[in-house]
């Protein structure tokens, strides 16, 4: 529902019918919170852990002899991927303990509430946009900044490195270009209040919803008709994309993928180096780094591929119905406008081609550093 959040309660606690033993309190948890990351830091640069990380150095080396300085530098940089995994990890587990899918729609969730307790006399309007996309009309159509939610497999896909899709075929796919929320932000703005605090939605699913099984077909037609070009010039094998579970698309991505990649990686660091080139190890572990990439965001966004609901939006037309013409041309925030197929084959995909994936250039966003680090101590 467009209402605030209880400040005394997790979403856990909300979608219960038992009143909760304890109340929850935004700031013990924000509390913990840093204390859990001073004790990860502390760990990470004690004695143990550090002689651990030389430890894995060497023998990632193979025991030959490195300068100080070498060794120093590579102990931080296991170091921080260390750190970084604990904190993804223990982000996890008080997401799920608390009724949320993934550490940011916690740290939303828990940012409202502290804003709504702290705010005072202070008018305050939250704007809660579902999966924001690439721009409609503005600055220019596509326009996009990262890789969002399902965008990482749906290029995997485009790659010919994925024929499988963990989804239900059935239920909507939330989402909402950016420029339609930065007018809702805009125009919200001017209707704060200091006696209530006002929730708008920005959202599609209730009034223009687009399913997952037609979004799909529109991903497969895309690339159909504008292929991505493999490294040698060639056009990637795009079979009909499937729909599985959770769980099955996980089997299958280990047993097709990760660990036929696994065997071959044990058998190139055994045989000679003759019959082992480097180059084919890099390629091999450039090609498991992107897989496990890929199992890594398949795990933390397909709760939105199968969540079968729809967000109310009725504050946010009461909103735009009470501009005036011109405003409403100015900050149009109209979800029904959006035309599914234009938008996703002819404006979105094209952008997220030129804005991400920036084809000229080596970068692969598949390969880029980033939180899903995490992902190296999965498989």
């Amino acid at each position: 529902p467009e209402t605030p959040l209880p400040v005394d309660r997790t979403i856990a606690q909300l979608m219960r019918t038992d009143p909760p033993s304890r109340p929850f309190d935004p700031e013990e948890e924000v509390a913990a919170c840093r204390a859990c990351c001073d004790r990860i830091y502390e760990q990470a640069e004690g004695e143990a852990r550090q002689v651990e990380f030389r430890r894995q150095v060497l023998d990632q080396n193979g025991g030959r002899p490195l300068s100080e300085t070498r060794m120093a530098k590579l102990v931080n940089g296991r170091s921080k991927r260390w750190i970084e995994t604990r904190l993804v990890e223990e982000g996890m587990r008080r997401a799920s303990a608390y009724g949320c899918n993934d550490i940011y729609t916690f740290t939303k969730a828990l940012g409202e509430q502290m804003l709504v307790k702290h705010r005072g006399a202070a008018p305050l309007v939250i704007v809660r946009p579902s999966i924001i996309e690439g721009s409609l009309e503005d600055p220019e159509p596509g326009w996009i900044s990262g890789l969002k939610v399902g965008d990482p497999l749906v290029v995997a896909y485009g790659r010919g490195l994925l024929h499988d899709f963990p989804a239900r075929p059935d239920v909507p796919i939330d989402m909402i270009p950016v420029d339609l929320v930065v007018n809702a932000v805009l125009a919200s703005a001017t209707h704060a209040d200091r006696d209530e605090v006002g929730v708008f939605h920005v959202a599609t699913s209730a009034e223009n919803p687009l399913l997952n099984a037609t979004m799909f077909s529109y991903v497969r037609e895309y690339f159909l008709s504008n292929p991505l070009r493999t490294k040698d010039g060639g056009t990637p094998a795009l079979p009909r994309l499937t729909l599985p579970s959770r769980r099955k698309f996980n089997t299958l991505i280990r047993v097709k993928y990760l660990f036929p990649l696994a065997a071959m990686r044990w058998l190139l660091e055994r045989l000679p180096r003759r019959w082992a080139p480097a180059h084919k190890k890099r390629r091999l572990n450039a090609l498991r780094t992107r897989l496990k990439r890929v199992l890594y965001y398949t795990e933390l966004f397909s709760p939105y591929t199968f969540l079968d609901c729809r967000f109310e939006v009725s504050r946010l037309r009461a909103l735009f119905d009470s501009l005036s013409a011109e405003e409403r041309r100015i900050f149009n925030m109209d979800v029904r406008r959006i035309r599914w197929p234009e938008y996703y084959k002819g404006i979105h995909l094209p952008g997220l081609r030129k804005h991400v994936l920036k084809e000229e250039s080596e970068e692969d966003p598949l390969l880029q550093e980033s939180s899903a680090t995490a992902l190296n101590s999965r498989t």
